[in-house]
C-alpha cells in the first residue's frame, strides 16, 4: 500500500512531514530527508496500531513536496 506524505517548511523552522490519509500523523525534521525518515516511523507505528501489517522494509511513501 503507499502512502502519500506531504513536506513542506515548518512554521518554526526545518521541515513537517504529515500524511493526508492518516488524521494527526506528522513529523518534523531539519531536512526533507529527516522528516521523511521520521516520517515512515510514524507511519509505521500508526499503521500498526491500527493492526496493519507493515513490511519489513517500512511502508511505502510517495513523498509531495508543497
Amino acid at each position: 500500500m503507499q502512502t502519500l506524505i506531504r513536506i513542506g517548511r515548518s512554521p518554526r523552522g526545518g521541515f513537517r512531514a504529515s500524511c493526508p490519509s492518516l488524521p494527526g500523523c506528522i513529523a518534523d525534521g531539519r531536512s526533507p530527508q529527516e522528516a521523511t525518515r521520521k516520517m515512515a516511523d510514524a507511519v509505521s507505528g500508526y499503521l500498526v496500531s491500527m493492526n496493519v501489517a507493515v513490511s519489513g522494509k517500512g511502508p511505502d511513501l510517495k513523498v509531495q513536496m508543497t
